[in-house]
């Protein structure tokens, strides 16, 4: 079975050899155990390769490893994604936890809310939404989902990854522990924080919702 991995570079190169030659150490450890080979791709478009996967439903792998540039992998990260992938057999989105230089938890599973859901320490557990900074998906989810390029796409209306995918019937998790760490953690904006006031949250949203349509009008008429 073919694992794709896909090092999102975000157009920068001067982080990206850190994390990539931690994935062709995974990987060739899991590959000498002769059940998965694996390819493993710097993706400079973005997330332009999904919408190939749209047109062509042949090309998708049987799974593919979406990384983080910035991130560094737990030391056996891609191993406990297939193992944890097998024990679901093969039927779930697996998300992986991200924690901060403060050990917070920044990326992985969110709640219907928005949430971070905190990771067991052994079994995955169930989350409605996910981050994609850290991602495994089988070919069963692509297959399930109309558009492949729906499971990574973070819309505003659908209030995040993971909508889409539930109401396709596709399981997402959380993988157990921490899966990597990152320096510098992502910003999040204030209307997804169910921590922060709600008319603080209100007045974000106004504003995000007001960005969105903008943007919507814009790829209109463009």
């Amino acid at each position: 079975m073919k694992v794709l991995v896909l090092i999102d570079s975000g157009g920068r190169h001067d982080v990206v050899p850190e994390c990539l030659e931690e994935c062709q150490r995974q990987c060739a450890l899991v590959e000498a155990e002769g059940k998965y080979s694996f390819e493993i791709v710097l993706n400079d478009k973005g997330r332009d390769v999904f919408m190939e996967w749209d047109q062509d439903a042949d090309s998708i792998p049987d799974f593919c490893l979406w990384v983080g540039h910035d991130l560094s992998l737990r030391d056996d990260a891609i191993a406990s994604f297939l193992s944890d992938s097998e024990f679901l057999r093969h039927r779930a989105i697996i998300t992986g936890s991200v924690v901060s230089d403060e050990r917070r938890i920044v990326c992985g599973g969110r709640s219907k809310r928005g949430r971070i859901v905190e990771p067991d320490p052994v079994i995955p557990v169930p989350c409605h939404l996910y981050d994609t900074a850290l991602l495994f998906v089988p070919r069963h989810a692509f297959r399930k989902v109309a558009t492949p390029s729906d499971i990574f796409r973070q819309s505003f209306f659908d209030y995040g990854c993971g909508e889409k995918a539930f109401r396709a019937g596709v399981a997402r998790v959380v993988a157990p522990g921490i899966m990597a760490h990152v320096s510098h953690a992502p910003d999040e904006s204030v209307w997804k924080d169910g921590s922060r006031p709600l008319p603080e949250r209100a007045v974000s949203l106004a504003r995000a919702t007001v960005r969105e349509m903008l943007r919507i009008i814009h790829s209109i008429i463009r």
